[in-house]
């Protein structure tokens, strides 16, 4: 007996169409693999499934502000080597380094004080003569408990002596010597001076007078000598 064969039609079709006629065993499907290829498959799924648990992990700590730790450091076999040439001065060279300061010279919480270089300038103003005395400052913190002083001699009697800059209008603790036939002025104050200002005395005088010899604390250190 003769079978017909049935005529098939296919309409619009967006996917794939497999169609099996007459067949007689094998197999009849649109992909065929092996076991290998199904555990292959299975791998890769959890692949997958582990870069999106890893994934959803590092969110959650991020959201926490948890950081994983990024240190790699190189094996001690394989650290790249440094050559410095030919430097005229100070070399700083900081490898591997975690953290803290790197530096020539660190100074904390130095304390200001008053530099041991001052000038003196002389001038004519009017009928008097004036003997200016400038001091300069350090930088650094001055501590509030920290008296400033300043002494000063001069060749000849004074009428006036004052500290024209330098200081603050609001002083505390402040205590005065003078002694104006003999050239005397002492000075000294509770008080920080102005930062970053030069402190100024300006003694005027009917005759012309020279400075004889001047003292101040705290004083700094004379890095010249």
């Amino acid at each position: 007996m003769t079978k017909k064969k049935s005529n098939i039609r296919i309409g619009n079709v967006k996917r794939d169409v497999i169609i099996s006629q007459d067949q007689s065993g094998g197999t009849t499907a649109h992909e065929t693999g092996t076991a290998t290829d199904k555990k292959t498959s299975k791998s890769k799924r959890r692949i997958v499934e582990g870069i999106v648990v890893t994934a959803a992990i590092l969110a959650i700590l991020a959201y926490f502000g948890i950081k994983p730790s990024k240190e790699n450091k190189m094996p001690k076999d394989e650290e790249e080597k440094i050559s410095i040439g030919d430097v005229n001065g100070d070399v700083v060279i900081s490898q591997d380094q975690s953290g803290g300061i790197t530096a020539h010279t660190v100074n904390v919480n130095q304390q200001r004080a008053i530099s041991p270089q001052a000038k003196v300038k002389k001038e004519k103003r009017g009928d008097s003569f004036i003997l200016q005395l400038i001091l300069n400052q350090t930088s650094g913190v001055w501590d509030s408990s920290t008296f400033f002083k300043l002494q000063v001699k001069t060749s000849g009697p004074y009428d006036t002596a004052k500290i024209v800059k330098g200081l603050p209008s609001v002083k505390f603790e402040v205590n005065t010597n003078i002694d104006k036939e003999n050239g005397l002025f002492v000075y000294s104050t509770r008080t920080a001076p102005l930062k970053d200002e030069p402190i100024i005395l300006e003694i005027q005088s009917i005759t012309e007078i020279d400075l004889v010899e001047w003292r101040a604390e705290p004083l700094a250190e004379n890095k010249e000598n």
